[in-house]
């Protein structure tokens, strides 16, 4: 489940165990010993420990098998280089301030990550030393690793009540150069409700490509 990236999401990867390996395990482990009940004619201990031998033999080469199949046929995901060099995200995340100080608006939870697939397990989090505050905003810098070669990464947002905000990042799978320039803002709001208690309604975000050795020190 884990080397073929099957997605956690709702336990969907403990369903495929429940329902597709386990059942399959009992059919096979079924057939196995039915057939080694028929095949062997030796009676008493001697007869049961040469089919519990052959049985476990049988199990460590299915084992074997189905390991080195399932690792022939992962895919392996590739980390995007510019002339061997590994790249990152560089990202800006901007919240109104309404009258807030950087250290309120951390006290409500506000968090983000960058996601390449659903399984990716990123690093990437607000550089809350580096963060600037103005009359309008507050802007808080984050960087991240590209880690595969992919179209799927997106920046999600959230607070401590778990409104999110999400931003597609749309650049290639594996970029060719390094950005100077910054994205456009994108502007993500949050639908108010009577069940919203978000203290985030509002986030931008905009991000550019570096090498990740060009990440500031977060001191």
């Amino acid at each position: 489940m884990e080397i073929h990236h099957a997605s956690h999401f709702e336990g969907s990867s403990d369903f495929g165990v429940v329902f597709v390996w386990m059942p399959l395990a009992a059919v096979i482990g079924f057939l196995v010993g039915f057939g080694l009940s028929f095949s062997t004619r030796r009676r008493g201990f001697p007869g049961y420990a040469y089919r519990q031998g052959i049985a476990l033999l049988a199990i460590a080469g299915l084992i074997a098998l189905g390991g080195g199949l399932t690792y022939a046929t992962a895919v392996r995901p590739h980390v995007p280089t510019i002339d061997g060099k590994p790249l990152a995200l560089q990202i800006e995340l901007r919240v109104p301030a309404n009258g807030r100080t950087i250290e309120q608006l951390r006290a409500t939870g506000f968090d983000a990550r960058v996601d390449e697939d659903p399984d990716d397990a990123s690093n990437a989090s607000p550089l809350w030393s580096q963060a600037v505050r103005t009359d309008e905003f507050i802007t808080v810098p984050m960087w991240e690793n590209l880690h595969s070669i992919t179209k799927k990464r997106q920046i999600p947002a959230w607070d401590a009540h778990e409104s999110y905000h999400y931003f597609k990042v749309a650049v290639p799978a594996s970029p060719q150069k390094i950005d100077q320039e910054w994205s456009d803002w994108i502007v993500s709001v949050v639908r108010p409700t009577d069940n919203n208690q978000s203290q985030v309604m509002e986030c931008h975000a905009r991000y550019r490509v570096r090498f990740a050795a060009d990440r500031p020190d977060e001191n």
